[in-house]
């Protein structure tokens, strides 16, 4: 403004530059540190003041700061890649290449942060470009930790009362293992060991492996199944129908034989059973209600390992 309109010859002058044009609109300018000088004529070609220096520089270049979280355990798809863009100008594109597919979409801001979650392992390629088409890239690997997994054996699965078993670990991706042995007896916290059982029955072992530097869901478990081979006397019973110790018998666990003969004081056979589920109600070979007192017992069985039980003693009835 100010002068005579009419204006002509637009003039720049920069450090390697020098230009005279009819259009006030100079374009394809380079970054010049000590800036450019303008000025304009009149109709009457007086020349306007010099305005300037004005600096034009370059934009700074893309740069793609990544914050990486790798998965938490194996195959937990859940990966994370915080990418901020800055430098360039906004807003990005950029195409994400992962296992031959891409995604493509947009970062409309400089410092905007794009967020990809639920990640599985692996290399993530981005490829960036800004506004004025300048271009970046960036590969970024999300790894995994190895798996975790429970496993054993066991020396026998089959084992007598008082009897101990071996257990022989074989897990891997791990360092830290908890056994349980099934029977009421406390965690083990050790490589490999042996137990007793100490009661007949069937136990369940247990085996959870982990690793001291990964979350708990890491963790795996592994089971064993294994029979205690034995029986228990219990020599006195109540035989008055309140549901309640009612029955004399062998609490027992794979045997496949049992033979039982009871005894009065006088050494007369008043009962007996030849089954593994015999029991004893107090009552005679003729149905006859024994009266309260000791009487004695005898018994023969055999194991599923081929083992022979024999044992006396006495049975005392209260009612």
């Amino acid at each position: 403004s100010g002068g005579t309109p009419g204006y002509s010859d637009y003039t720049i002058k920069g450090s390697n530059l020098f230009l005279t044009q009819q259009s006030n609109i100079f374009s394809n300018l380079m970054e010049d540190e000590t800036g450019y000088y303008f000025w304009v004529f009149d109709a009457n070609n007086c020349s306007s003041d010099t305005i300037g220096p004005i600096k034009i520089g370059d934009p700074d270049v893309i740069e793609l700061i990544p914050v990486l979280t790798d998965l938490t355990c194996f195959e937990s798809q859940d990966g994370v890649i915080d990418l901020t863009f800055v430098g360039g100008i906004a807003p990005y594109t950029y195409v994400l290449y992962f296992n031959g597919d891409s995604d493509t979409a947009t970062v409309y801001t400089d410092g905007g942060v794009l967020i990809n979650d639920t990640l599985s392992e692996g290399t993530y390629y981005f490829k960036v470009s800004d506004y004025n088409n300048c271009k970046d890239s960036i590969d970024l690997a999300i790894s995994q930790p190895n798996q975790v997994i429970a496993d054993f054996t066991i020396s026998e699965d089959l084992i007598l009362k008082n009897d101990r078993v071996d257990v022989v670990n074989l897990s891997s991706g791990a360092n830290t293992y908890l056994w349980n042995f099934g029977d009421g007896t406390a965690n083990v916290e050790v490589v490999e060991t042996d137990h007793k059982y100490t009661n007949q029955g069937t136990y369940e072992i247990m085996l959870v492996a982990s690793h001291s530097t990964l979350s708990e869901l890491c963790n795996d478990t592994a089971y064993a199944s294994i029979d205690v081979e034995g029986y228990n006397v219990t020599n006195v019973f109540t035989p008055n129908g309140d549901g309640v110790n009612d029955v004399f018998q062998f609490t027992d666990e794979m045997l496949i034989t049992l033979n039982v003969s009871i005894f009065n004081r006088w050494g007369q056979q008043v009962f007996g059973f030849e089954n593994v589920n015999g029991i004893w109600d107090g009552a005679a070979y003729n149905g006859e209600i024994l009266p309260d007192g000791v009487y004695f017992f005898t018994m023969e069985a055999t194991g599923s390992l081929g083992d022979s039980y024999i044992e006396e003693g006495t049975i005392t009835i209260i009612k």
